[in-house]
């Protein structure tokens, strides 16, 4: 995982003030809220991929998907996005910074969801609950 923070400009990498990109073998994916593009990784004698141009996102996605949240809560419609998707979204981001804060490498053990040889690290998966709340052991 490759973290890079631009603070006081206006215009990061890819010319976008933020946003989230992925690198695979054939290519990166770069989004960010409004829109996402695919650059392709040259692979020596030719592309590896064919280039994706800018998508725009809907701007009424970020509704439609609260809206998609609420009916499956109160009519049991399913989800567009298993929490098991929104689950592995989140926890790159979250390792990075627990990465960050521990000062230590982290190695994510997915069968134990665990971060074994690090109890530093391996504490800040979890968060601090206000009490009186507490998180159920299931």
């Amino acid at each position: 995982m490759s973290w890079e923070h631009n603070g006081g400009v206006q215009t990061g990498p890819y010319d976008q003030m933020y946003g989230v990109k992925f690198m695979g073998t054939n290519g990166s994916l770069v989004a960010d809220r409004d829109k996402w593009r695919i650059f392709p990784e040259w692979g020596g004698e030719e592309w590896r991929m064919e280039q994706v141009e800018e998508q725009v996102a809907d701007q009424l996605s970020h509704v439609n998907h609260c809206e998609n949240f609420i009916r499956a809560i109160r009519y049991g419609d399913p989800l567009n996005a298993e929490i098991g998707i929104g689950h592995m979204s989140a926890l790159y981001a979250h390792l990075g910074n627990i990465s960050y804060w521990s000062g230590e490498r982290v190695v994510y053990d997915e069968k134990t969801r665990s971060i074994p040889g690090s109890a530093k690290a391996d504490t800040l998966l979890t968060p601090t609950y206000r009490d009186p709340w507490k998180l159920p052991v299931v």
